[in-house]
């Protein structure tokens, strides 16, 4: 997509906004959202190559940073990094998985890796 802005329309700047996944609400697994890292992963590693390949993306904004109110399905996607508890009165905010990747992610220059689960399993960035 890059590329094709890139040949298409002359290379102009580009930010990419409010990118990210909603999840339906899974109470005994929202904190391991694995599929939003497997998204975020995937396109940011193409944005990258996109970048390398002389896209101008100047800036890139992930959505969203905490779960909040979504006009059509209220609170029942979780979007964000970090969840809220929306039934405690002091709306508690717990770190999701993918806060702690993209935390990685913006810490580091040459590659990371992260525990996928309690498992071995490990994430890797591609570039």
């Amino acid at each position: 997509m890059f590329e094709y802005l890139r040949d298409a329309y002359g290379n102009p700047p580009l930010f990419v906004e409010e990118n990210g996944y909603g999840i339906g609400r899974r109470e005994s697994d929202d904190l391991n959202d694995t599929d939003r890292i497997n998204y975020l992963n995937g396109f940011i590693g193409s944005m990258l190559d996109a970048i390398r390949n002389g896209a101008n993306v100047k800036g890139y904004f992930v959505w969203s940073f905490i779960d909040v109110f979504e006009f059509l399905t209220g609170y029942q996607s979780r979007c964000g990094l970090y969840h809220v508890d929306f039934d405690d009165e002091n709306r508690k905010r717990t770190p999701k998985l993918s806060a702690i990747w993209y935390s990685k992610l913006l810490e580091r220059k040459d590659g990371m890796k992260l525990n996928k689960t309690a498992m071995d399993t490990e994430y890797y960035a591609r570039w």
